[in-house]
C-alpha cells in the first residue's frame, strides 16, 4: 500500500506482462496501489497483416507527436493491459510501444499527455526523462563489469574453473560483442 500512495502515474520501462508467478504477484501488488500503472517499451515485435513493423508502419502514416489506440485485445492472465504506440516528440524517429493497466483505460489519453509532457529532454527526443534517468542510474559500465569480475573470480579462489566453465555455458555474445 506505500506504492504510489499519492496516485499520480508509475511507468514501468518494457511491458506490463508477467512472464513468472513472481512478476505476476508484483504487478497485481502495483494494479492495487493508488495511482495509474503504465509502460513503455523501446522495442516492438507486433506485425502487421502483411508482415511489417506495427509502430513503423504507423510512423510512415503520422505526423507530428501522436498514440494510436487500441492495438490489440490483450486476453492474459499475466498481461492485463491496453496496447497503444505513441510517437512522443515531433523531431523524433522513435514510435514507442505504450501500455497502461487495461482495468484504467479510460486514462489513456491523461497518461499519454503525460509522457509527452517529460519526453523533451534533448538527449532523447521523444523519450520521457525518467526513464533515461533511470536507466542512466541502473546502467553498470563495462569497466565496472570488469572490475567486478576481476572481485569475483578473486574471491572463488580454487572454484575458478568451474565457475569459468558456468560462465563459458551462458556468455558466448560477449566474445561476438568483442569481433
Amino acid at each position: 500500500e506505500a506504492l504510489n500512495e499519492a496516485g499520480g502515474i508509475v511507468v514501468l520501462d518494457g511491458t506490463l506482462e508477467a512472464v513468472n508467478d513472481m512478476e505476476k504477484q508484483h504487478f497485481e501488488e502495483l494494479f492495487r496501489a493508488k495511482g495509474i500503472v503504465a509502460a513503455l517499451a523501446k522495442t516492438s515485435t507486433l506485425p502487421t497483416e502483411k508482415g511489417d513493423s506495427f509502430g513503423a508502419m504507423l510512423n510512415q502514416r503520422k505526423q507530428g507527436t501522436w498514440y494510436y489506440h487500441p492495438v490489440a485485445e490483450m486476453i492474459s492472465e499475466n498481461h492485463k493491459a491496453e496496447l497503444a504506440f505513441a510517437k512522443l516528440h515531433d523531431t523524433s524517429e522513435y514510435v514507442f510501444r505504450t501500455e497502461i493497466y487495461s482495468a484504467q483505460k479510460e486514462k489513456i489519453s491523461e497518461v499519454m499527455a503525460e509522457l509527452k509532457h517529460n519526453a523533451k529532454d534533448l538527449s532523447f527526443p521523444g523519450y520521457p526523462y525518467g526513464l533515461i534517468l533511470a536507466d542512466k542510474l541502473a546502467r553498470v559500465s563495462d569497466k565496472e563489469v570488469d572490475y567486478l569480475k576481476a572481485k569475483f573470480f578473486a574471491a572463488a579462489g580454487n572454484k575458478w574453473s568451474n565457475l569459468k566453465k558456468r560462465m563459458a555455458s551462458v556468455n558466448a555474445h560477449e566474445v561476438l560483442d568483442r569481433m
